[in-house]
């Protein structure tokens, strides 16, 4: 675990080193960038530090994987429950990708039912499926009830994929 660790430490620090280094003023920002920006700033109330940005950065690493990985479980759990499905990716699959080859990132504009299938199993199975909404600018109304600046909504984004 301590390997794994320094691994993935010096991983992010040459990560940040090379955006500190990185002179060129035409290129476009990121989100790294901007966080460098205020590293160690007096100018904003809380300060940023070297290692809150790498935190940060496994923060967003890990959301995304495990958001992916997620989803990909739960396309391969329903197509297993739906066999009639699952060779109907199969075929479009074999047509638009054949079986020579790996699926590359230019095939996916043309596998319209795999696309079909991945936003029906998100529907079905929502990577997150409790969502906590912030109101902080102004009085809200929702479903002819008022509520207060700085309320908290929770949405039910498992329940809104299954209302007829």
């Amino acid at each position: 675990m301590k390997a794994v660790s320094k691994v993935f430490n010096d991983f992010l620090e040459n990560f940040i080193d090379e955006h500190v280094q990185c002179k060129d003023e035409n290129r476009n920002k990121d989100f790294v960038d901007v966080m460098l920006s205020f590293l160690g700033s007096e100018e904003i109330e809380h300060k940023i530090e070297r290692h809150q940005i790498k935190a940060i950065l496994v923060d967003t690493l890990v959301a995304a994987t495990d958001t992916s990985g997620s989803t990909i479980e739960w396309t391969l759990s329903e197509l297993i429950k739906h066999l009639e499905i699952m060779e109907e990716v199969q075929k479009e699959l074999e047509n638009v990708v054949g079986l020579d080859r790996m699926v590359e990132e230019s095939d996916l504009d043309n596998l319209e039912y795999l696309d079909m299938v991945v936003k029906e199993t998100l529907r079905l199975n929502p990577v997150i499926p409790l969502l906590l909404l912030m109101n902080p600018w102004k009085i809200a109304t929702v479903a002819a009830s008022t509520y207060p600046k700085n309320h908290a909504f929770f949405i039910n984004v498992w329940a809104i994929g299954r209302d007829p």
